[in-house]
């Protein structure tokens, strides 16, 4: 009985692993190739990405082409982000940088990223604060990544592990607790 029982749970374990790994098969990873504000012409969606607490550093913006017809989710809670529908990139690009004051740390100097898909089509662009390299040890701080599958993109976003050691070591409330 001890042998099935465990023979079961290892075929049920080889059964999710090789689902996992099917699903990550099938999405492709896409380019953040540096881009410039002009880049954004046109009308986009704004999402918006952080600012949950005043010390808080994972902070985001991204402006999703209107026309780009791909669905987009970020893979984080539903409460963490808002979104913006219909604004010009300038507009888009003011409201991000203003959204990221909200942050102690801002300096007012961000990186700004084009994410294109497998057949170099610009879908959206990211907006990331830099913040002092002495507070943090780099001025990146959160890492993004994108995949898509079908006419789904899914953005991930993590705190960089040195940057994360580094806030709980020395920034003991920048948990916002």
């Amino acid at each position: 009985m001890k042998i099935t029982n465990r023979l079961s749970r290892t075929l049920v374990a080889l059964l999710l692993a090789s689902t996992a790994l099917a699903a990550c098969a099938a999405s492709t990873g896409l380019q953040t190739p540096s881009a410039t504000e002009a880049d954004a012409a046109g009308t986009f969606r704004l999402y918006l990405y952080g600012c949950r607490y005043p010390h808080d550093i994972e902070n985001f913006a991204l402006l999703v082409d209107e026309q780009a017809p791909e669905q987009i989710e970020l893979f984080v809670p539903a409460t963490s982000f808002k979104v913006r529908e219909h604004l010009s990139g300038p507009d888009a690009l003011r409201e991000a940088k203003s959204f990221f004051r909200c942050s102690s740390y801002d300096r007012g100097i961000t990186v700004m990223r084009k994410v294109t898909g497998a057949d170099g089509r610009t879908i959206a662009f990211e907006l990331k604060p830099l913040y002092s390299p002495t507070d943090f040890g780099r001025d990146e701080v959160l890492r993004s990544t994108y995949f898509q599958s079908g006419g789904k993109v899914t953005v991930y976003l993590k705190l960089d592990p040195q940057v994360e050691r580094i806030k709980n070591q020395n920034y003991p409330d920048a948990s916002g607790k």
